[in-house]
């Protein structure tokens, strides 16, 4: 598993890590705060139909809906399924 970004564990900016589904890729999600930023980002696991992707849920990404560009998390939680029916 690798970190997003300059993600030092030991300046303990980690806040949580979680691990879950994002798009349908098992993938792992890291809340962690950069000075006086905090961020969510999610890293899929590749697999065979697809390679490792990142996704950036945090607040100052610019390319998320309106509604979810000034959200401040304090902690995650995800859901884990297995595939299939």
């Amino acid at each position: 598993m690798s970190f997003p970004e300059n993600l030092n564990l030991d300046q303990h900016t980690l806040i949580n890590l979680e691990i879950g589904y994002n798009f349908g890729q098992r993938a792992n999600y890291f809340l962690y705060e950069i000075r006086d930023t905090k961020s969510l980002v999610t890293i899929t696991i590749a697999n065979e139909n697809s390679g490792s992707l990142v996704y950036d849920y945090s607040a100052r990404n610019q390319k998320l809906p309106a509604g979810m560009q000034n959200l401040s998390y304090n902690n995650i939680a995800t859901t884990t399924a297995r595939s299939g029916p």
